[in-house]
């Protein structure tokens, strides 16, 4: 093999750009496309440059190897279209980060990629962020983790192709979620574990995430504003929480259910939303008592469209409901 000293063909990507002034501005577009910088053909293939820390507003020249670590608060990271990946694609290294940003506030991440790391995003303490445009696909385990982190914002951004899932929220409160494409996660598209309570979802779209497209656990959550949650095993599942809501909203053409409240799901509200042509349209398992399900629509469901297993509907009311089947007469 001849010397990479001396290859005259060899490529090596530009390293990392830090601004003082503002970072670039980004126009807005509903969904960031996926990027793929082309490479021309060489005898060898240098990886990108270590991302490193950054404490300063920061526009990326090129790709890097992560993790990118956001190290200050109230700063801005544009990555200019570039991706931030940690090694070969299809095998993430283990325990490998793409951005990082522990115990900050206010901080902006937008405009590109991060690929191919355990993790793709991770916020963990802090809050008050925004990720925006972002493509952040390929990942080994998580595709964005908010770890105990509130107030952070998340808009136009694309979470897709992770080996388990899209978004995942571990006890962090009252965070936004606004038009988000999740899509052929391997298990949950957007997961809300206990404790992770006052968040919101709205105007997303949910598709071919494959156990459940929306998972509830935490509680007072809402999924609102036309989000779309379609071709997965269940398309929203709320359990062991009290007080959410599911309002104006399509949970359609999943194979098993298209909302299910499981044990422990109490004092939730389903309202205005569609649940057809799913394996089941609405269900309520025994032990999920005290809930409002008014105005929905359910219809073309293989099995029955409204389910209710408490004997006599329990505490659960139905009411002003269309639909086609219904398995107790309290339903309405």
């Amino acid at each position: 093999m001849r010397s990479p000293w001396t290859n005259p063909t060899i490529i090596r990507r530009p390293t990392i750009a830090v601004l003082s002034a503002a970072a670039l501005l980004v126009a807005c577009r509903d969904f960031p496309e996926a990027t793929s910088p082309s490479r021309l053909d060489a005898d060898v293939v240098v990886d990108p440059p270590l991302c490193g820390p950054v404490t300063t507003n920061t526009n990326l020249s090129g790709d890097c190897t992560g993790p990118l670590v956001v190290a200050a608060s109230g700063i801005t990271v544009n990555l200019g279209g570039h991706a931030v990946t940690c090694g070969p694609v299809p095998n993430p290294p283990p325990s490998s980060f793409g951005i990082e940003i522990l115990d900050q506030t206010n901080d902006h991440v937008t405009n590109g990629e991060v690929e191919n790391c355990f993790i793709g995003i991770e916020i963990s303490l802090g809050g008050g962020h925004e990720l925006s445009n972002l493509n952040v696909h390929n990942n080994g385990n998580v595709g964005i983790d908010l770890k105990a982190s509130s107030n952070n914002d998340i808009r136009n951004t694309i979470s897709s192709s992770n080996s388990n899932i899209g978004v995942d929220l571990e006890k962090a409160t009252f965070n936004k979620l606004d038009h988000l494409q999740i899509e052929q996660n391997s298990t949950d598209g957007i997961a809300v574990a206990a404790g992770a309570d006052n968040n919101v979802v709205t105007s997303s779209f949910l598709l071919r995430n494959a156990q459940v497209g929306i998972s509830l656990a935490g509680s007072n959550n809402m999924i609102d504003q036309s989000t779309t949650v379609s071709e997965s095993e269940v398309g929203i599942e709320v359990a062991f929480s009290t007080g959410n809501t599911i309002r104006a909203t399509s949970a359609v053409q999943n194979d098993a259910y298209g909302i299910l409240l499981l044990i422990g799901a109490t004092n939730t509200t389903i309202q205005s939303s569609d649940a057809s042509n799913n394996g089941r349209g609405i269900e309520l398992f025994h032990g999920a008592t005290s809930n409002l399900i008014m105005s929905n629509k359910a219809f073309g469901n293989t099995s029955v469209d409204l389910e209710d297993d408490n004997a006599d509907c329990d505490a659960n009311t139905w009411k002003s409901n269309q639909f086609g089947t219904a398995n107790q007469p309290c339903i309405s």
